[in-house]
C-alpha cells in the first residue's frame, strides 16, 4: 500500500491510532505524520544501529513517532544513541503464552523423534539459521564438549531460508570436519517447540546479535535452562547464574565448559528449572505485554 492509499485508508475508517511492528516502515511513518495520526512503533532488532543512515533514522523517528517500545533496554540504549528522544521510548519485554510453553513431565519426545539414544542428554538450539544466530559457536562448543566422552547430543532446531542456503552447507561442512556427524543432527522446520523444549536438557542462545529473542523466553517457560552469549537483549531476559548461565560471545571452550557443569551438576539444574519457570511467568507473560501497550495506547490518547 502506498502513503496516498493509506492516508485515505486513515481517514475512511477514521484511524484513532497507529502501531508499527517495524520500524522502518516510511510508508506509515508519513502517512501517519500526513494524517496527524498518533503513532507508535515496535522496534524489535538492532539492525539500523549498524546503519549509515542511523541518525537520519533517529531524526524521522522522533518527528513521526510518538511513542517508541523497544523490547530490551539494549534496544533502547541504541535508540538513545541515534537521537531519538529518551523520553518517547518505553521498553517492554518481549511476551510468550505461558501456558503453550509450560513444564511437563521429562519426556523422550526429541529422542525418539530425532533417533537420538535415550541414555543421552540433549543440548538444543533452537532458530532460523541466520549467522547472527550463532550457529558456528554451538557446533565448535560441540567439538570441545565431546572430548569428555560424555552422553551428550547436540540438537539444531530450524531452517534456513533461500539466501542461507551456503550457509547451512558451511555449518554441515563445519560439522563434518570436526568429527561431529554422530553428535549433531539438523531437524529442519519444526512446529512443536514445547515438545522439544520438554524434552531437552539445556538451550543454547549463542547470538552475534539479538535483541529480545523469545526462544530463551519460550525455553525458561517450560523449565528448561538457558546458555547465552552476552549480548544485545540476552543478559537482560536471562539472569546470571539464576536460570541459566551468560557467557562472553565467541569463546567455545567456555560455552563447552558451561554445558558440561550444567549436566553434570544435576541439583544445580534443578533449581534453574523451578527458577526459569517462576521468572518466564512473572516476567514475560503475553499478558504483560498486552497490558503494557494497552497503557500506552490510553496515554497517547488521553492526551488527542
Amino acid at each position: 500500500m502506498n502513503i496516498i492509499s493509506l492516508c485515505k485508508f486513515i481517514k475512511k475508517y477514521n484511524i484513532d491510532l497507529i502501531h508499527s511492528n517495524n520500524e522502518i516502515c516510511f510508508t506509515t511513518l508519513l502517512a501517519a505524520r500526513i494524517t496527524k495520526t498518533p503513532h507508535v512503533i515496535h522496534v524489535h532488532g538492532l539492525g539500523f544501529s549498524n546503519s549509515i543512515f542511523r541518525f537520519i533514522f533517529g531524526a524521522i523517528i522522533n518527528i513521526c513517532c510518538d511513542k517508541i517500545i523497544a523490547v530490551s533496554n539494549a534496544v533502547a540504549r541504541k535508540l538513545i544513541e541515534v537521537g531519538v528522544d529518551q523520553k518517547k521510548i518505553v521498553v517492554s519485554y518481549n511476551g510468550i503464552d505461558t501456558n503453550i510453553f509450560k513444564p511437563t513431565k521429562k519426556t523422550q519426545y526429541a529422542h525418539t523423534q530425532f533417533g537420538i539414544a535415550k541414555e543421552s542428554s540433549i543440548v538444543g538450539m533452537i532458530s532460523a539459521l541466520d549467522p547472527r544466530k550463532g550457529h558456528e559457536l554451538f557446533i565448535k562448543a560441540a567439538k570441545y564438549t565431546i572430548r569428555h566422552n560424555l552422553k551428550i547430543h547436540f540438537l539444531i532446531v530450524g531452517d534456513h531460508s533461500q539466501h542461507q542456503i551456503e550457509y547451512k552447507h558451511h555449518l554441515i561442512e563445519m560439522i563434518d570436519e570436526f568429527g561431529l556427524n554422530n553428535h549433531v543432527t539438523f531437524t529442519g522446520y519444526q512446529n512443536n517447540i514445547h515438545k522439544i523444549l520438554n524434552s531437552i536438557d539445556l538451550l543454547i542462545q549463542p547470538s552475534v546479535t539479538d535483541a529480545g529473542p523469545l526462544v530463551p523466553l519460550e525455553s525458561m517457560s517450560c523449565g528448561t535452562p538457558v546458555i547465552a552469549t552476552d549480548v544485545g537483549g540476552n543478559p537482560e531476559e536471562i539472569p546470571q547464574g539464576y536460570t541459566g548461565l551468560i557467557i562472553p560471545p565467541n569463546d567455545p571452550v567456555l560455552l563447552s565448559q558451561s554445558i558440561i557443569k550444567l549436566i553434570q551438576d544435576k541439583d544445580l539444574m534443578l533449581k534453574m528449572r523451578h527458577n526459569a519457570r517462576k521468572w518466564a511467568k512473572t516476567k514475560f507473560d503475553s499478558r504483560l505485554l498486552t497490558d503494557n501497550i494497552e497503557a500506552i495506547y490510553d496515554e497517547i490518547l488521553e492526551q488527542q
